[in-house]
């Protein structure tokens, strides 16, 4: 077993090719630590396995959607360090079509990468970092990589909201169903439009024929995505940002949090629209209780 360094922090990245998995990765090792980065083709980090050996990056290959794969994983991490410190959910899948133009084996696909897959190493690492990790006091940390379309559904990318509102439902109740004793924390990041190729790779079938005026939001937003490239966020600094939160105490550190200038005005927008409603509807909602 390799020796680790006692204040490094070996953190586990899923989808670590391109994108902020791989600016996850290369923060993760500029900081000094210990990153095992998981991707389907792992000789597309062979520039990094080169140039750091296995105690500083363990590259392995894994689909998430492979429960086996998966367990190999985490046992794979045991068996080379010892310890897992830090989770970060990151793979994920993007689909772009109106609602009634997806089809079951879309939305089937994009649930299955983007929900039953973190679902898996969420439970997987909760045990791991219970079972091995907590005795020792250590505990650990799940990072889920959520979107600001998990906070407020966008047109055309329905089913990929659903997706990640799934997400958030899972890690706002697992996180609460944990023993402090153990002492893991779950958090959500919740980016906005970011300059990675997530966009470029998402499957993009035909816009459905009853929705092809070019003035319906579903459209406005095929050619917001289309000009991704001017996105404002940057996938180096987010990687960054996630690791400081890392660094805070865990009671301090953030349940959910929004990167980008369009991820925290949308944050913002979805809970002035939840209170605005809530109030506007309060003599309604008090109304249905039994009479006293």
């Amino acid at each position: 077993m390799p020796s680790v360094a006692p204040l490094a922090r070996v953190v586990l990245i899923t989808g670590s090719s391109t994108g902020f998995g791989r600016n996850l990765v290369d923060a993760v090792l500029a900081r000094g630590d210990i990153a095992v980065a998981t991707l389907r083709k792992p000789e597309v980090l062979q520039d990094l396995a080169t140039q750091f050996g296995k105690d500083r990056l363990l590259v392995l290959p894994l689909d998430v959607t492979d429960k086996g794969q998966v367990t190999s994983v985490f046992d794979a991490v045991k068996t080379a360090y010892g310890r897992l410190d830090v989770v970060v959910n990151n793979a994920g899948i993007a689909y772009t079509n109106e609602i009634e133009g997806t089809t079951d084996a879309d939305i089937r696909r994009l649930f299955d990468t983007n929900v039953f897959a973190p679902f898996e190493i969420i439970k997987q690492a909760v045990a791991f970092m219970r079972d091995v990790n907590s005795p020792s006091g250590t505990g650990g940390a799940i990072i889920n990589i959520s979107s600001n379309s998990g906070i407020r559904a966008i047109p055309v990318l329905g089913a990929y909201s659903a997706s990640k509102f799934a997400l958030e439902g899972i890690t706002e109740a697992f996180v609460n169903e944990l023993d402090p004793a153990w002492n893991i924390s779950l958090h959500l990041i919740e980016p906005g439009a970011f300059r990675t190729n997530i966009s470029a790779n998402a499957a993009q079938p035909p816009p459905h024929p009853a929705y092809s005026s070019p003035h319906l939001p579903t459209n406005l937003v095929r050619a917001k995505l289309a000009a991704s490239t001017g996105a404002k966020g940057d996938p180096a600094k987010a990687a960054r940002a996630i690791l400081d939160v890392l660094d805070l105490p865990r009671e301090e550190r953030p349940k959910r949090l929004a990167l980008g200038e369009d991820g925290y005005a949308l944050v913002v927008l979805k809970a002035r629209e939840l209170l605005e409603g809530a109030e506007k509807w309060k003599d309604v909602s008090l109304s249905v209780n039994f009479d006293e």
